[in-house]
């Protein structure tokens, strides 16, 4: 009795399942007939892309770069959607970036920078609420400097593209130095959100500029028609969308007011605190710095002598990021240093009034601001001139300079490598805690931020803002007849 209670059970269960695995597998099939392949347009012009267009670290470098080294792989472009069925090699990749320009009559290949726009291929659900979508492909567009038809050269997978951004998006954290990140998205209001590029396409912070459809019926003749105010009432899409999709970010980032860039951006760390990263120049001519260079007791001298006897090794720099790559013999520095002295460069030669140091420091602070602290990481000697500008010599690990200036100070019974207060006498310290505890007046010159401006930069664009809201007033004030000819050697020029 019980092994036919069992079975009738068994039987039961089993048509239970069934049901469900009908029911849901309906489901499932209703949902994805819902979905609508699209083309997207993505391009860096329209507010808020830029934050997919870094200099040097856009979205399109990471493709380029990852289908050189063949980390993702491509296809030809085609007009059927997400389509995979042609790869290309990598050679076929490297050849499809080359171009002939007439001006230089000869070939070059197409790089990141030129490279203004990229296409995404996607199912659209329009019964979600949050107007998700599903990225399949990914494409590189010619630009209309090269092709006037502005075409795709190569298609990717979008889960590879993903995997490949994401995880050069987290090897990159572990360096915990903002100029270090690669292939992340930042916030405009936020300067303490950084993610990836992946994460930020997937949810969708960008204006796609142009939004096609490979089914309609309306444009059986052409794929890739432009969406239809039809279409816009048919799926209950938003009745302004015309010709373009909802920007998930366009209600959250409003853009930026003139000027408001105004601190640095800051990476979190793992342990929670944030770190910016900035530059300044340390002016030996000004009276709050002249500690550093009395008499026989130079500052500079010492860092020379340093590298003459390799006791500090001194870095080729390198901009806009100091790194510590490319060594340097003491000959070349001296090399550098001849070109400004017309002398052999010896460490008592150099003119100390034409040099100065660039200071690279890291800045911690918490998330709700209860302290903050820095730390000196590198040193640049530059030479500054009125005519040439600042030219960098070379670039030092503070942590060397530092026990290299402890070692005199202490070896010399605290009488070499000195550092005393012009205003406090008592107050005595060597060169190496003097520069790690700020006891010297510099100038900002540069702070974190994703277009790697300088100060200057900053300045002069706020300036520029502030005259062309200038121009803007004044023009309004103007009757109608004398703003139009004004308008017009406005657009002249």
């Amino acid at each position: 009795m019980r092994n036919i209670s069992k079975a009738v059970f068994d039987c039961r269960r089993s048509v239970l399942l069934l049901f469900l695995t009908l029911i849901l597998g309906v489901g499932d099939l209703s949902a994805q007939n819902n979905k609508i392949e699209i083309w997207e347009i993505i391009h860096s012009q329209d507010f808020p892309n830029q934050c997919f267009f870094v200099p040097a670290k856009e979205i399109n470098h990471y493709l380029l770069q990852g289908a050189n080294e063949g980390e993702i792989k491509a296809f030809y472009p085609s007009d059927k959607f997400a389509d995979f069925s042609k790869p290309m090699s990598i050679n076929d990749f490297r050849n499809s970036l080359a171009y002939w320009t007439v001006s230089a009559e000869d070939t070059s290949f197409i790089q990141a920078a030129d490279l203004k726009e990229f296409e995404i291929q996607g199912f659209l659900i329009p019964d979600n609420r949050t107007q998700a979508s599903e990225i399949q492909a990914i494409s590189l567009i010619k630009p209309s400097s090269i092709d006037l038809n502005e075409k795709t050269f190569a298609t990717f997978r979008w889960d590879e593209v993903k995997k490949y951004l994401n995880e050069t998006f987290r090897q990159s954290l572990s360096k915990e130095n903002f100029e270090d990140l690669e292939a992340y998205w930042y916030h405009l209001e936020d300067n303490t959100l950084q993610i990836s590029l992946a994460e930020a396409l997937e949810k969708r912070y960008f204006k796609s500029s142009k939004f096609f459809l490979n089914k309609s019926q309306e444009a059986a003749s052409n794929p890739k028609s432009q969406l239809s105010t039809q279409l816009i009432a048919q799926y209950h899409l938003p009745k302004n969308l015309k010709g373009q999709w909802i920007c998930n970010a366009k209600e959250q980032f409003k853009p930026k007011k003139t000027g408001e860039l105004s601190e640095p951006y800051f990476l979190k760390l793992p342990n929670g605190k944030l770190t910016t990263t900035t530059y300044s120049i340390l002016d030996f001519q000004k009276m709050e710095n002249r500690a550093f260079i009395e008499k026989s007791n130079l500052l500079v001298k010492y860092l020379l002598e340093g590298i003459e006897n390799q006791r500090i090794i001194a870095y080729r720099p390198s901009y806009p990021s100091q790194t510590f790559d490319n060594k340097m013999a003491y000959n070349e520095v001296a090399q550098e240093l001849s070109y400004y002295t017309n002398d052999a460069a010896k460490p008592d030669t150099v003119p100390i009034q034409a040099i100065h140091l660039e200071l690279k420091r890291y800045y911690f602070k918490a998330l709700n601001n209860s302290f903050s602290k820095s730390q000196l990481v590198g040193i640049s000697l530059i030479f500054e001139d009125k005519i040439l500008g600042i030219k960098p010599i070379a670039y030092l690990k503070f942590e060397e300079v530092q026990k290299y200036l402890e070692d005199i100070y202490e070896k010399s019974g605290k009488r070499r490598a000195i550092w005393k207060n012009p205003q406090i006498n008592q107050e005595k310290m060597s060169f190496a805690s003097a520069l790690a505890l700020e006891k010297y007046e510099s100038e900002l010159i540069y702070f974190s931020n994703p277009e790697r401006l300088t100060i200057k930069d900053i300045s002069y664009k706020i300036y520029m803002d502030l005259e062309d809201e200038r121009v803007k007033k004044f023009i309004q004030q103007l009757t109608n007849e004398e703003s139009q000819k004004i308008k017009k050697k406005i657009v002249r020029h």
